[in-house]
């Protein structure tokens, strides 16, 4: 097989040559490839039937590139600097720099158990990431599908939405509006 690793058709959106050879690709790659290969496509659009084929195919919806044991250098290359990204952190950085439609993706991610608390871009959460990138119907998004505001950041001091959201009134009043309380 000469596509053992299709970058060039998905970062070209070409999707139809990328399905033509996708059953092959996936006998031959491994779970942590097959979960990379997963991770960046959950951020472009209107690919939800690739996201859920890989991960019947065996791809982790809540794959972490920074703890996979992968290459780092293969994934600083892949996500443009980014090594602590996840399937759902791919999707919401997808919206946030090109503006791709990505929800279905993620629902496809949520309906096969990505875990939507946990940290999607290096120390932060979905939640968290959506409030920091000024993202409200992502933010909405996670909350209706349970997000946890007080769900700690992974860096050293562990901010939660609740302290990202300060002096974002939009995000303070979305936080509210789901009852989600402040634990101090």
């Amino acid at each position: 097989m000469s596509k053992m690793w299709p970058l060039d058709d998905v970062r070209n959106e070409r999707w139809l040559e990328f399905e033509e050879y996708l059953d092959d690709l996936l006998v031959e790659l491994g779970d942590n490839e097959k979960s990379l290969l997963l991770t960046s496509i959950c951020g472009y659009e209107n690919v939800p039937h690739l996201v859920e084929r890989l991960i019947d195919f065996g791809a982790d919806p809540s794959f972490d590139s920074y703890h996979s044991g992968c290459d780092k250098l293969a994934i600083i290359r892949l996500f443009d600097g980014d090594v602590g990204v996840t399937p759902i952190g791919s999707a919401v950085m997808g919206f946030f720099h090109f503006r791709r439609s990505t929800f279905d993706n993620l629902r496809v991610l949520l309906s096969k158990g990505a875990n939507v608390n946990q940290a999607a871009l290096s120390t932060y959460t979905p939640l968290q990431l959506s409030i920091v990138h000024d993202l409200p119907e992502f933010v909405r998004f996670f909350l209706e599908n349970g997000a946890d505001p007080c769900v700690p950041s992974t860096e050293f001091d562990g901010p939660n939405a609740w302290d990202y959201a300060e002096g974002k009134e939009w995000a303070l009043l979305l936080l509210k509006e789901f009852d989600c309380g402040k634990d101090s």
